[in-house]
């Protein structure tokens, strides 16, 4: 008898302390997601910012682009 009740008092601790972390971690995935988007936004922002520039910093990136592929050797 004493035995069936610890093992039920162990259940117990156990599902509770399950339901404990289950909720702890609840607001993860909704954090994670709205990181991405921020990164997401960031990049967004400085790509649109570089390249609304206009001349030297999109001329510059162009030049680097062409001359890596130019590097690059086939054969």
């Amino acid at each position: 008898m004493l035995d069936n009740l610890l093992t039920r008092l162990y259940v117990r601790s156990q599902a509770r302390l399950m339901d404990l972390k289950d909720r702890r971690e609840s607001g993860a995935d909704t954090l994670e997601y709205v990181g991405m988007f921020v990164v997401a936004a960031a990049i967004v922002t400085a790509l649109i910012t570089v390249f609304k520039n206009g001349g030297t910093v999109s001329n510059s990136l162009q030049k680097l682009v062409t001359d890596a592929i130019d590097t690059i050797k086939v054969g």
